[in-house]
């Protein structure tokens, strides 16, 4: 394989793109929350605005996706304190999912926030979203 150096205008066009990307902006995404450490984890977010022009936007990676790769790597690094060690699916999590509609964004979340609102600004504060973002809830997403 061979190497090449950047070109000024390439090395130019790469700072841009970071800086745009440095800037704190609203992100849509999947988490999972551990209610024993008051945490967020296995978050994977995207600022939308690299996302395809439709109405609804978020990752297109799924929470099993992510999880059944987080477990393996988590089981093969032999990280037992790892939340997806043990569990091979991650049902046992609360989870949820943050959407962008247009220009409005909503989290997507089970029953279970109603037990923990504290995650509410776990969440706001990750995914760098406006105070007043709305919770909703998502009729599958069954954990309390």
């Amino acid at each position: 394989m061979n190497l090449r150096k950047l070109t000024d205008e390439e090395h130019a066009q790469v700072e841009e793109i970071m800086r745009q990307a440095s800037v704190e902006k609203p992100m849509v995404g999947i988490f999972w929350y551990n209610s024993h450490e008051n945490e967020l984890f296995g978050v994977d977010s995207i600022d939308p605005d690299f996302l395809k022009d439709t109405p609804l936007k978020t990752t297109s990676r799924r929470h099993d996706q992510v999880w059944e790769k987080e477990h393996f790597r988590a089981v093969a690094r032999h990280k037992i304190d790892s939340p997806f060690y043990s569990d091979i699916n991650g049902y046992n999590f609360p989870k949820g999912r943050v959407f962008k509609n247009e220009s409005v964004f909503y989290v997507m979340v089970g029953k279970w926030i109603d037990e923990y609102p504290q995650a509410k600004e776990l969440i706001i504060e990750e995914f760098n979203l406006p105070s007043d973002v709305e919770f909703k809830y998502d009729p599958k997403n069954n954990i309390k």
